[in-house]
């Protein structure tokens, strides 16, 4: 029998680990829903080819998910200190992308700013600028050894100080989360997070095909239940479902090129 092989254990790996025993103290609700995409995805391909510009499904999901969220800017309220919640009228969606750091691929955070305003192709060109360009917070990378050397239940405290300040948190990590896992267009699959430290996120899973032509995607939208209950969280869920199959940001987007 094979012995098996050692890894080296990236260093940053210890700031996810530090994040999800954040999350784990969330009291985090999910909804899986399953949403037709045929207009969608038609339409994608016909702005592609009317205006040469690009527009990922990815980022037409982000736009939708922004635009919900700005309808009821309260189920992405901010914890702010023990007793407050700030709510912002502007979206900053983080969405994970994965940098090389150290010889190892680290998902590290690209945080799209006001998203609800920016148009479809803008919000395409950013997250591909975030995947090919420098991996960000070049300070923290040159801090990392110090800061892990201090043991790991003091830098979670620390963590929490820093994120119990609305304002710094939202400068630093967003208000929602948008990911991707990429599942396998055979069959229906959700992604479930393992954790989340955002009052509302969005989980795109697969792509599901139908023998009729029809497409439908998986998706996984998750609330802070501290912040956000079950009722507004569902009319949120309804207006998401509705704005993606309706595909009418599409429609809205300008023609001029990026």
């Amino acid at each position: 029998p094979l012995a098996g092989f050692e890894l080296p254990w990236a260093r940053f790996q210890e700031q996810t680990a530090d994040w999800l025993e954040l999350a784990a103290s969330q009291h985090t609700m999910h909804s899986l829903l399953e949403v037709d995409v045929t207009d969608a995805r038609a339409r994608i391909k016909a702005y592609r080819k009317r205006t040469g510009c690009g527009l990922s499904f990815n980022a037409y999901l982000t736009g939708c998910f922004a635009r919900a969220i700005a309808d009821d800017p309260r189920v992405a309220a901010v914890r702010h200190g023990r007793r407050r919640l700030l709510v912002f009228p502007d979206v900053d969606v983080a969405l994970p992308v994965e940098s090389g750091v150290e010889g190892q691929d680290i998902p590290v955070p690209h945080i799209v700013r006001c998203a609800q305003r920016k148009p479809l192709h803008v919000i395409s060109a950013e997250i591909s600028r975030g995947v090919a360009g420098p991996v960000p917070y070049p300070a923290a990378r040159r801090l990392l050894g110090a800061w892990l050397l201090l043991p790991a239940r003091l830098r979670r405290r620390m963590l929490r100080l820093v994120l119990a300040d609305g304002r710094r948190r939202r400068r630093l990590t967003g208000t929602a989360l948008v990911t991707a896992v990429g599942l396998p267009g055979k069959g229906r699959a959700w992604g479930l997070p393992g954790g989340t430290n955002y009052p509302v996120s969005l989980v795109i899973g697969g792509l599901h095909l139908a023998p009729d032509g029809r497409a439908s995607v998986a998706l996984t939208l998750s609330f802070d239940h501290d912040t956000v209950n079950g009722a507004p969280a569902a009319r949120f869920v309804r207006r998401f479902a509705r704005l993606v199959e309706s595909a009418e940001l599409i429609e809205a987007a300008p023609e001029a090129q990026v």
